[in-house]
């Protein structure tokens, strides 16, 4: 299995960001994004977008292709960040896009092609 995901975090878009449940009862549902919410003033000078494969037979990392995030990093909503799209392959090539246009190349090894 192939996946994405983000080391660190980006900044907090502003405003008001909804929860299945709302008004007080939010606070006592516990409902929060995975790895608890970020503070409002979030913000991460260079986070690290990962593409990663792991063993779907019994979950052991296989290998883990990092790069650092570059240019204007967009805001996202506390339940989200810059590496959910998920990748896409062909077969051979892995191709892995990230929210801020960075793209990443990887063979099925976890080299940059």
């Amino acid at each position: 299995m192939i996946v994405t995901y983000q080391i660190g975090a980006n900044a907090l878009r502003p405003g008001v960001h909804p929860t299945l449940v709302q008004g007080a009862a939010a606070a006592a549902s516990g409902e929060h994004p995975l790895g608890g919410a970020r503070p409002r003033d979030s913000t991460a000078s260079n986070p690290i977008f990962a593409v990663a494969a792991f063993d779907r037979k019994n979950g052991r990392q296989l290998w883990e292709y990092t790069i650092v995030a570059e240019g204007d990093l967009p805001q996202t909503h506390e339940k989200r960040n810059l590496a959910t799209p998920s990748p896409v392959t062909g077969g051979a090539i892995i191709y892995a896009w990230f929210s801020n246009g960075q793209l990443a190349a990887v063979d099925m090894s976890g080299k940059l092609v």
